[in-house]
């Protein structure tokens, strides 16, 4: 009897040594969505091209969609919420959404949504945080980033610190600290939110700043260690072009594009894709 039970545990040893590496594996690994900026224009109430671009980002299973903001064009509107929950229909339930407020969203959003937990006590505003395989994903608040906030700064930092153990940090918020505009509201916008928060993000280990609100697609060079990258995946069009204001890997303009996020421990790797499905972009990176 002895000696069958060692033949056994022979046999089911590697199994279950092959079957814990495969979950330690899994629970490094997070798929995500990034859009932003599906809006429609003002008035049209026309959410095709946005659940048409949807659906096409969810031919592949992923495990989360993160939206950068200006979801619609009026946060408060009710009728162009039913509109852009009608048009994009089961896709609103395919996976968990978290999203991230703009200029053109109302904070009423935020019930709509099921989203994390974590989040600062200020219902002004929506800031949260959550985990997703190696990645630690921080969801800001980009119209309050020019404010102030010492109380907000510092749970932000908290928050990144607790987060030492991620292999990736990940930073979603409507503006990006450096937008790649010649619009002087959007520069000096940028420039006071930088002054106030990039020391915060850059010393607590992000590793990305994805947002919207230009509607273009934008991929930075590295800015003190952080890959800052914007999309628009709604069917408003385009802003001016992008302009080259330096440290830009590439830049598009009038692009409605989306991008997907494959993250296994150590590796994180990204493709952005355009309305058609055409790849305009891609980025590995690796710790």
């Amino acid at each position: 009897m002895k000696k069958t039970l060692m033949m056994l545990m022979a046999v089911l040893l590697p199994l279950l040594l092959l079957i814990s590496g495969c979950a330690d594996k899994q629970e490094e690994s997070c798929d995500f969505i990034f859009v932003s900026d599906s809006q429609s224009a003002p008035g049209s109430l026309d959410y095709a091209p946005f659940a048409a671009l949807l659906r096409q980002a969810l031919e592949q299973p992923a495990d989360l969609l993160l939206h950068g903001g200006d979801i619609i064009n009026d946060g408060a509107d009710a009728a162009e919420l039913q509109a852009f929950a009608a048009a994009c229909g089961d896709e609103l339930r395919a996976l968990r959404w978290y999203i991230s407020l703009g200029n053109h969203d109302d904070i009423s959003l935020a019930q709509r949504f099921e989203l994390p937990e974590n989040r600062y006590d200020d219902t002004r505003m929506l800031v949260y945080s959550a985990d997703c395989g190696a990645a630690h994903i921080l969801v800001l608040d980009g119209n309050y980033l020019g404010v102030d906030d010492a109380a907000l700064r510092e749970w932000v930092r908290a928050d990144l610190a607790a987060a030492d153990s991620a292999s990736w940090k990940i930073v979603v918020s409507h503006y990006s600290l450096y937008p790649f505009t010649d619009d002087a509201k959007d520069i000096q916008r940028a420039e006071t939110q930088r002054e106030l928060w990039e020391s915060v993000l850059v010393e607590g280990g992000v590793d990305l700043f994805l947002s919207g609100h230009q509607h273009h697609y934008s991929r930075s060079e590295e800015q003190n260690g952080v890959v800052y990258m914007t999309v628009a995946s709604g069917g408003k069009g385009g802003y001016t072009p992008p302009a080259d204001t330096g440290g830009a890997a590439l830049l598009l303009s009038g692009c409605q594009c989306w991008q997907r996020y494959h993250l296994d421990g150590a590796t994180l790797e990204m493709t952005a894709y355009d309305a058609a499905g055409n790849i305009i972009d891609s980025l590995t990176l690796s710790k």
